[in-house]
């Protein structure tokens, strides 16, 4: 996802004044700062919050530790202080079928294609939230051992997947060699 749209989102997001609004505001800074699978988002009850760090179960029933950002934080603790339920749901459905429920990976697709719609984002899929945090935590870190930890990945291979060498990352590569004098 470009920058400008991540920050079209996210800033929409961040603008939430109902329970849905914030819900879903939570959840893209969540996606963001952890860089989890939605439906590892999604298995999540709200006795398994923790503002400093959560604990995650991927695939195969791999457990790992996502830290939470500051902002994510921030945004999953309005959700819940703005709800008025008793629900162990860390995450709602607000869908008239399904109002009070446990989130389902389909009503959170849906909840993005909204969003996108809305930001002129096409495409917008909870999966897009992942691949950029797995390409922020490449380009910034560099480390693709760190980035598939951080990612829930057992091996490098998959890690290909997730991370995009930035135009500005090539650009820095060349004025390397420059610097050198090649």
């Amino acid at each position: 996802m470009q920058a400008a749209e991540l920050k079209r989102v996210a800033t929409q997001a961040a603008a939430a004044v109902d329970e849905p609004q914030l819900r879903d505001a939570a959840l893209v800074a969540f996606l963001l700062s952890t860089g989890c699978r939605i439906s590892e988002a999604l298995q999540l009850d709200r006795a398994d919050w923790n503002r400093e760090r959560v604990m995650l179960r991927g695939k195969g029933d791999v457990e790992r530790a996502a830290v939470i950002t500051v902002l994510a934080r921030a945004a999953v603790e309005r959700y819940l202080a703005a709800r008025t339920d008793d629900a162990p749901p860390l995450f709602l459905s607000y869908s008239n079928a399904q109002r009070g429920q446990r989130l389902s990976v389909r009503g959170a697709e849906d909840v993005y294609a909204r969003l996108g719609v809305a930001q002129q984002v096409t495409k917008l899929h909870p999966h897009r939230f992942r691949h950029t945090a797995g390409t922020i935590v490449q380009e910034e870190l560099g480390d693709p051992r760190l980035t598939a930890e951080f990612l829930g990945h057992h091996g490098l291979r998959s890690v290909a997947g997730y991370t995009e060498v930035s135009r500005r990352r090539l650009d820095e590569a060349a004025g390397a060699l420059r610097v050198r004098g090649l």
